[in-house]
């Protein structure tokens, strides 16, 4: 396909995606040879960028061939207005246009890449603010005598699984059940609201009860999170250090 001065234009070819081909302005009619006028250039260059837009900032709406045809026909009514200026071929336009379509790529990326990280950080804003509530009860339950006061699971704040718990000494000689190391196989499940362990780590029903220390660095690699723990801590201390954590401490 050659572009050429005084051509004309071909009426433009529906989009694949009916919404986006619903949209004023794109949909265009044949311009007969010699006919092309600047108005005609200019509606074709605010098809292209209306192309493009959608192209960058809603996925899947058009596609890359839709955005080529829309810049295509653009350099194809400037050359109708400029004959001699313009690329005398198709080849010669995609060479031109190459820079700007990756240009609108790493756009496109870096919008991407921003919206994921908004939305990984409101998930992680909503988990604490659930665990604000969380550390309330259990610090109602520890105050109260008798250490049967029911414990809440805090949500998962931290990204990813600890490799290792925070004291070599929390870690059985066998490795950990089946069951547990299946929970630490998979991937690690994204902070957010209601992200709480799996049932197959041990977790202290009440405020008086006590988990082995194995169970206890379960936990820790699952929040990722030492709890506060460091090397000399008996079992009594790392448990404090733990119930501390789940108050918020």
């Amino acid at each position: 396909l050659e572009v050429k001065a005084m051509a004309g234009l071909a009426a433009s070819p529906p989009l694949q995606n009916p919404a986006a081909n619903a949209l004023v302005g794109i949909t265009r009619p044949e311009i007969a040879p010699g006919a092309l006028t600047p108005a005609h250039a200019v509606a074709e260059f605010t098809r292209k960028r209306k192309i493009e837009e959608m192209w960058i900032y809603r996925d899947s709406m058009v596609t890359d061939e839709e955005v080529v045809e829309a810049q295509a026909r653009h350099v194809q009514a400037l050359a109708d207005l400029n004959p001699g200026v313009v690329p005398a071929t198709l080849d010669q336009l995609q060479a031109l246009l190459t820079p700007i379509r990756t240009s609108l790529v790493n756009l496109n990326d870096n919008v991407e890449s921003l919206k994921h990280k908004v939305e990984s950080l409101d998930h992680k804003v909503d988990a604490i603010n659930e665990n604000s509530k969380t550390f309330q009860r259990n610090s109602q339950s520890m105050r109260m005598s008798g250490g049967n006061n029911e414990l809440w699971r805090p949500t998962k704040t931290s990204a990813g699984f600890a490799a290792a718990p925070p004291l070599p000494e929390m870690a059985p000689p066998g490795g950990p059940p089946a069951a547990v190391q299946q929970v630490f196989d998979a991937p690690a499940p994204p902070p957010g609201l209601r992200t709480l362990p799996p049932a197959a780590l041990s977790f202290p029903a009440t405020a008086g009860q006590t988990i082995s220390r194995a169970e206890l660095g379960y936990l820790a690699r699952w929040y990722n999170d030492e709890f506060g723990i460091v090397a000399g801590y008996n079992h009594d201390e790392q448990m404090k250090k733990f119930r501390d954590f789940l108050c918020g401490m």
